[in-house]
């Protein structure tokens, strides 16, 4: 199992950058039609801008379990136990597109990516 765990940590980094790598040269507003609006805007300083995303996870799901016993002892009956609670699998994470505005086509285009070194999301 310890040896499942870093193959499948390097499957998913490698399905996120090779999304994020095909848009590479292209205006932040393709990234934007297919993820979204970003959930956080960035300038870096340098002239070039953060455009932060969430890639992956789900959300929380309600889960509730029924179960009815029969009691067998100094009485004779029956046990009815409801739990409830919820599950999340994961929140996923931030993915960050650094793009640089280019004055010709009056657009910022992605330069560079970035994601999380535990790319489990």
């Amino acid at each position: 199992m310890k040896r499942l765990i870093p193959i499948l940590l390097l499957l998913l980094s490698a399905c996120v950058s090779t999304e994020m790598k095909g848009y590479v040269g292209k205006d932040i507003r393709e990234v934007i039609l297919t993820n979204g609006q970003p959930m956080g805007v960035m300038d870096m300083g340098d002239g070039s801008r953060a455009f932060q995303f969430m890639w992956g996870g789900s959300s929380q799901t309600a889960v509730t379990s029924n179960s009815t016993t029969q009691v067998n002892g100094d009485w004779l009956g029956k046990a009815s136990v409801q739990s409830s609670g919820s599950a999340v699998v994961s929140s996923g994470c931030v993915i960050s597109y650094i793009a640089q505005w280019d004055d010709t086509r009056k657009s910022w285009v992605v330069v560079d990516y970035r994601y999380p070194n535990k790319i489990v999301c």
